[in-house]
């Protein structure tokens, strides 16, 4: 076990996400506790990839594996949809309550039609790439879908019928579940029998790394655009206050014209999370045309990727 890589690539990230938790919130992002934050994500970071070429078969991400097409692409595809899907998991709910009003039950409930979409199409993908032997169909189509489906959840409003925000959010599940287990599938089949354990302990490390950066960046970018909208649509609030409340109590601590020109803002930042989520799966799809074509059923044959 690669313990100082561990902890190295801890640091890292614990410094990232105290720059997006303070930057433009609590602390100006010109503050010196902001830029420090940052200038140290990029030095631990860079110490941690020298760490990592040093260490050999050691590391944490093993050099030799990575540099493999299926495993790099698969990695960087993990990134980019861990990071989309796990974005969607915390913000759709947020819309359910700030926006229309549910309480954190009922917006877990109306948050089903995505997580039970992603489900069973899971269990799908799965069965057919077993079946068929090809799994980059299924990644490229699937992120491309996926993408689709948030560009749609992007669209929704204060007056979305349910209709809408029910098959917006089929159409994002569809999506995620076709392609989100499929680059485990490839590499599990592809990579050689003393390889697998580590491939897939890479994968699962980027997912993870893509779902908290990623949620991360975007709670950055919608506590920011809030409180710049607060500023317009409801400029006798304190921004602080309407933070504090939650999305959950909004309704309890505001009313009238503050509490419409609140959820203008809270729309606002939404549809930056949501437009971070169109990137990141968009940006899935394009790099998903980088996976190898072939058959996880021609393994012998495969030893190039």
């Amino acid at each position: 076990m690669d313990l100082i890589g561990t902890f190295t690539i801890m640091a890292a990230v614990t410094c990232l996400l105290l720059a997006l938790q303070w930057g433009g919130v609590s602390k100006s992002w010109s503050s010196a506790d902001v830029i420090g934050t940052l200038v140290g994500f990029c030095l631990i970071s860079g110490a941690f990839v020298i760490l990592e070429y040093v260490q050999g078969d050691r590391a944490l991400l093993v050099p030799h594996i990575l540099r493999k097409r299926v495993v790099y692409v698969g990695c960087l595809v993990s990134f980019l949809l861990g990071g989309g899907e796990f974005t969607l998991i915390y913000y759709i709910p947020i819309y359910f309550q700030s926006i229309l009003g549910a309480s954190a039950q009922d917006s877990g409930v109306r948050n089903l039609s995505f997580i039970i979409a992603v489900t069973i199409f899971t269990v799908v993908s799965g069965a057919a790439i077993t079946a068929t032997g090809y799994f980059t169909p299924f990644i490229v189509f699937g992120a491309a879908i996926t993408t689709v489906g948030s560009g749609l959840i992007y669209t929704l409003s204060e007056a979305s019928p349910s209709s809408e925000w029910i098959g917006y959010q089929v159409l994002a599940g569809i999506g995620i579940g076709l392609c989100f287990q499929a680059p485990i599938m490839a590499i599990q089949a592809l990579a050689d029998p003393e390889d697998v354990s580590a491939s897939t302990a890479m994968v699962l490390f980027f997912q993870t790394m893509g779902g908290a950066f990623m949620v991360s960046g975007a709670q950055s970018g919608f506590t920011n655009t809030l409180v710049k909208n607060l500023a317009i649509h409801a400029p006798g609030v304190d921004a602080q206050a309407v933070i504090e409340a939650g999305a959950t109590k909004l309704r309890v601590a505001f009313s009238g014209d503050e509490l419409a020109g609140i959820v203008a803002s809270y729309m606002a930042g939404l549809k930056v999370a949501f437009a971070i989520v169109i990137a990141l799966t968009g940006g899935a799809t394009i790099a998903s045309l980088a996976m190898p074509w072939i058959s996880v059923k021609s393994k012998p044959n495969v030893a190039p990727v």
